[in-house]
């Protein structure tokens, strides 16, 4: 059922990819290609602005309110499935995301909308599909059967709405009462939530302390929770990480930082599931897939990925919620992180401690990270072989897994 609702939802997530990577790679002003390439000298800006505002309204749409689409999605194909009236429960749905999502205005607090992002945001998609799921289960109980047909008189729609208004005011009431539980207990929903919680892993120099936490945020992203690897792949400043710039800003090298073995770094330089290991699972794709919707797909989600946009694979593949990927990207998470710190050890590699442009590829971020360092570019180059090799043969063992229920689905 999650990995239905995530595939129809594909197209929207790959758009918004696309968008989001030539945003923060190539037209932001922060952008990495924007400054090496010095094109504020030739491109004017009112074509630089309209580039933007357009991007950021096609991310906007495909993120930012993306748990509308989902929650849909999910109730839909869940009344579906049992012979009940999928469209009016998808309707629901919606209604009922946004009634959880209402911030109720306080004395002195002005708001643009009266709902709050955090939970219509890509990052809550596990709320947003529970929340549809469950209401596709209320439609199962309370709603009659319905056989979904070609053409319906305004009669039969008529009784179609009435016969399914009782599920919808249950689930409305519901979405009521969390509401004003949330507000009547000031619970403030924010990412600011995740961002404390990932403090240990923004200062640790504890490298098992360090997977460990690493662990948690990449499988936490793949179940759709992905607000704190969004926190992870932000901006570091942690007393760590600042002394750590600081010492190379000042000494011109990172080989000698204070804390070598930050978590965050070595997470989001060589362990980054939002790109690197996602970037090495397409090749593994590209390199086995027959099917040539998958491999469509491999070739155009390669180029956002490069770019820390990966949620048009995740959806697509689908990525989310697969048990099989999920031990996959854990696996390589782990080794790239031992990896990575015994070579930090040896002194075979400078730590990563620059700071770098918004947008940089993934690929070229530790090279960059550690002021030109030659070994990181070749270690990067060698660990993202080692990732492919080490995702061959879960794909495999996937691809074997989805023919095979298909063909019990066909039987």
């Amino acid at each position: 059922m999650a990995q239905r609702t995530f595939v129809a939802l594909m197209p929207v997530f790959l758009i918004g990819s696309i968008a989001q990577a030539l945003y923060s790679g190539f037209i932001n002003y922060d952008s990495w290609f924007y400054n090496i390439t010095e094109a504020y000298n030739f491109v004017p800006y009112w074509l630089s602005d309209n580039l933007i505002y357009l991007l950021k309204a096609i991310r906007y749409a495909a993120f930012n309110l993306a748990g509308l689409f989902i929650a849909y999605m999910a109730a839909e194909y869940t009344a579906r499935l049992f012979k009940k009236d999928a469209q009016l429960a998808g309707i629901t749905s919606i209604l009922t995301l946004l009634m959880i999502s209402l911030n109720g205005r306080r004395p002195g607090q002005v708001l643009a909308l009266p709902f709050s992002g955090f939970l219509l945001n890509v990052n809550m998609a596990l709320v947003s599909f529970g929340l549809g799921y469950c209401i596709g289960l209320l439609f199962r109980w309370l709603g009659p059967d319905y056989q979904h047909r070609r053409f319906e008189h305004l009669a039969d729609l008529d009784k179609r709405v009435w016969d399914s208004f009782k599920p919808m005011l249950v689930s409305l009431a519901l979405g009521i009462i969390l509401a004003l539980g949330l507000y009547i207990l000031k619970v403030n929903l924010s990412q600011a939530w995740f961002t404390s919680m990932l403090g240990t892993l923004f200062g640790t120099n504890n490298v098992l302390k360090g997977i460990g936490l690493a662990i948690a945020v990449t499988f936490l992203a793949l179940v759709g929770v992905g607000y704190p690897l969004q926190a992870l792949n932000g901006d570091n400043n942690s007393a760590e990480a600042v002394a750590n710039m600081n010492y190379a800003l000042v000494h011109g090298s990172s080989w000698n930082i204070p804390y070598k073995y930050l978590g965050s770094e070595i997470y989001t330089a060589y362990a980054n599931a939002l790109g690197y290991v996602t970037l090495a699972l397409i090749i593994a794709v590209l390199l086995l897939a027959q099917n040539m919707r998958r491999r469509r797909l491999a070739e155009l989600t390669l180029f956002p990925t490069m770019f820390d946009a990966p949620s048009g694979f995740f959806s697509g593949y689908p990525v989310l919620f697969n048990p099989i990927i999920i031990v996959a990207y854990i696996e390589v998470v782990v080794i790239n992180m031992l990896l990575t710190a015994g070579l930090l050890w040896l002194r075979w590699i400078p730590p990563v401690a620059f700071a770098i442009l918004d947008g940089t590829p993934d690929p070229l971020a530790p090279f960059v990270a550690t002021n030109g360092n030659l070994n990181s570019l070749i270690y990067t180059i060698v660990l993202l072989i080692i990732d492919v090799l080490c995702f061959l043969p879960w794909v495999r063992f996937d691809m074997k897994i989805e023919r095979r229920v298909r063909d019990n689905e066909e039987a």
